[in-house]
């Protein structure tokens, strides 16, 4: 039964409440934010693009956190550990890797941008839509990775993660600031017309710049408790202060992390121009009231 026990049920009974709360607004949040981008994107054909195919696979990623992860950790939370299911409770550490689907989608998002604005006519010639999907398929099998380490051992399964986690960090960095270094120089050089197509691509860039930011910021967390994780681990569990903390610091990490899921569809709206007319037309469609000529 130990071993069907979730960490986050170690919980001090008077922060679970908060962590409860917490995570059922976050909850709402990510899947209503995200559930409207899916409707835009299928709703408007307009915003089929190759660039939105990956921010839609992100927003999928991000809604499954929404729907189920948070929902299941606030399970964890409830249920007094010596009544808690196994299976619930495997489920909770299989959804945990559904994060790192999140972190390598973002690394293709940048390296897709880097590529396309290098050279607009040799990304046509050479990023045919199979390699495009398959860019877009693979960060998905990124958990089954994590997964398969997380069975066999504890420490392999941290070093895993923080290594996968250290090179998304320099492929999202290394991308993107080759991306805005090639986008300033582009505009020095006046390449970059007002009414050019690549204005929209400046735009596009900015918005995936604002979720880079946003990811790194949220994801950060993450990866210091996993830092301390193997610390923990390398040091044969002597580390009793890691230990007495690591619920509050698992829990405070998955917070972020589901955080970010609801911040992404905000950035869509508010940086992305695309995202950003479609839901006002949303909205003022819903706000639009009916008139009835009146009867005499």
């Amino acid at each position: 039964m130990a071993n069907c026990t979730s960490i986050l049920s170690r919980i001090d009974v008077d922060q679970r409440l908060y962590f409860v709360i917490t995570f059922c607004i976050l909850s709402l949040l990510a899947s209503l934010g995200n559930t409207i981008v899916l409707y835009l994107f299928i709703r408007y054909k307009r915003l089929r693009t190759s660039t939105n195919r990956f921010l839609v696979s992100l927003a999928i990623g991000d809604l499954l956190l929404g729907v189920v992860l948070a929902p299941v950790s606030i399970a964890q939370l409830l249920i007094p550990p010596h009544r808690q299911n196994c299976a619930v409770n495997i489920l909770g550490n299989f959804l945990t890797t559904l994060m790192a689907i999140s972190g390598v989608t973002l690394g293709c998002i940048a390296y897709d941008r880097y590529l396309h604005l290098k050279s607009t006519e040799r990304y046509r010639q050479k990023m045919t839509r199979r390699k495009l999907n398959l860019m877009i398929i693979l960060p998905w099998f990124t958990p089954l990775i994590l997964l398969i380490t997380k069975v066999f051992d504890a420490t392999v399964n941290t070093v895993t993660v923080l290594v996968l986690m250290t090179s998304v960090y320099t492929v999202l960095l290394y991308s993107y600031s080759k991306l805005m270094m090639l986008v300033k120089n582009r505009i020095r050089r006046g390449d970059i017309p007002i009414d050019s197509v690549q204005v929209r691509n400046r735009n596009i860039t900015n918005c995936i710049g604002w979720i880079v930011l946003v990811a790194i910021i949220c994801t950060v967390p993450v990866f210091l408790n996993r830092v301390c994780l193997l610390i923990y681990l390398t040091s044969k569990k002597g580390w009793t202060v890691y230990e007495k903390w690591q619920p509050l610091i698992f829990a405070v990490s998955h917070t972020f992390f589901i955080l970010n899921s609801c911040i992404n569809p905000i950035l869509y709206f508010w940086k992305h121009a695309g995202f950003r007319n479609r839901f006002k037309k949303m909205i003022r469609r819903k706000r639009k009231i009916k008139t009835y000529p009146s009867v005499n």
